[in-house]
């Protein structure tokens, strides 16, 4: 004989419970029903931005002659499309956009000192010797020395990509 009990088939009577088990279980189905009833919510709202966030790439690119980048671009630009995150976008990956379109960048203040406060110059001469690196990637990629060097910093940054 078996010590094991099939406890599938058993319903409860709800009507044996007592009152507090009765609120708790009318209120665990009201909250179940207002969680479903936001993630649907949720749903109809996240849709209804990357539809707009399409449509915006959409009328980006063919403005710019070059409707085949739609996909490409929304995988390219994170946060809002604008026009000028596109043309930004197209341009790191050295694609031409046409002239009168290039994005304004702010130019860096000629004054702007290039050594930081004797604190910070410390914790880089600290962070060296550590072995820890905190450049950020354009001042390491500026600084490269190979092209193996360069190559190791895009996949690092998983800028790289293979064409074979």
């Amino acid at each position: 004989m078996s010590d094991t009990y099939d406890t599938a088939d058993t319903e409860f009577d709800e009507s044996e419970d007592s009152p507090v088990i009765r609120k708790l279980r009318s209120e665990n189905r009201a909250k179940e029903k207002a969680l479903k009833e936001a993630l649907e919510r949720l749903e109809k709202v996240e849709s209804a931005a990357q539809t707009r966030r399409e449509e915006a790439a959409k009328s980006i690119v063919n403005s710019l002659n070059l409707p085949g980048l739609k996909d490409d671009v929304l995988s390219w630009v994170e946060g809002e499309i604008t026009e000028q995150s596109v043309i930004e976008a197209l341009q790191a990956r050295s694609i031409p956009v046409p002239e009168g379109l290039q994005p304004t960048v702010d130019p860096e203040p000629e004054d702007k000192p290039t050594v930081g406060l004797a604190s910070n110059v410390g914790q880089r001469v600290a962070d060296a010797a550590g072995g820890k690196d905190n450049r950020t990637l354009d001042e390491q990629i500026a600084q490269a020395e190979s092209p193996d060097e360069l190559r190791e910093l895009m996949e690092q940054a998983g800028l790289s990509r293979s064409h074979s």
